[in-house]
């Protein structure tokens, strides 16, 4: 299972979580059913669109608004 550690936010209503991109893939894909992969590519897009998901960590590690690295959602 994919390590996913829960923060605590000043919203009651709103969880935010600090994990990798690739964490956050795995365990999407791990709530899917078979032939249904296509949900994750999907779920991702949306997290993203909606402003759901954003980057902590850029590619050479500095804080704030890389592409790659770490992501809280």
């Amino acid at each position: 299972m994919p390590a996913i550690t829960p923060v605590e936010t000043d919203a009651a209503h709103r969880v935010t979580l600090t994990t990798t991109l690739f964490d956050l893939i795995a365990a999407l894909h791990d709530e899917v059913e078979e032939g249904e992969e296509d949900l994750v590519t999907a779920a991702v897009v949306s997290l993203w669109d909606a402003g759901r998901v954003r980057f902590i960590t850029s590619p050479d590690g500095n804080k704030g608004g890389g592409k790659n690295g770490d992501c809280a959602h």
